[in-house]
């Protein structure tokens, strides 16, 4: 069998979803799978999706509200991924690095 490496696996991109945004989203809507194989039809792969969600992450414009707005939906959108997905630099998810960053694992020149 061949592995279709565009195919979407739902449950690992909510997973990923809930990790970035600190989120305890349980179900993902058909909306929201209907929107994401779209951007896969229109030539987007997982790498893209990963860089709105990290991007996404950094947006200093939803992080009063705690990201509250910001769902796998509305990152669907096509005009929202479009937004994120065309930064040049893809940010490490601010989630992430909060964490490296608290356990020590950042590396200087000292």
């Amino acid at each position: 069998k061949k592995v279709d490496d565009n195919k979407l696996d739902f449950e690992q991109l909510k997973k990923y979803y809930n990790e970035v945004f600190t989120k305890g989203m349980i179900v993902v809507t058909q909306k929201t799978k209907d929107n994401f194989n779209k951007r896969i039809k229109e030539g987007y792969d997982k790498s893209h999706i990963k860089k709105v969600i990290d991007n996404a992450s950094n947006d200093k414009f939803h992080e009063p509200n705690n990201f509250k707005h910001v769902t796998l939906e509305f990152l669907s959108r096509p005009e929202i991924f479009q937004r994120y997905v065309s930064e040049l630099v893809h940010q490490e998810a601010r989630n992430i690095r909060l964490k490296r960053t608290q356990t020590g694992n950042v590396h200087t020149n000292h």
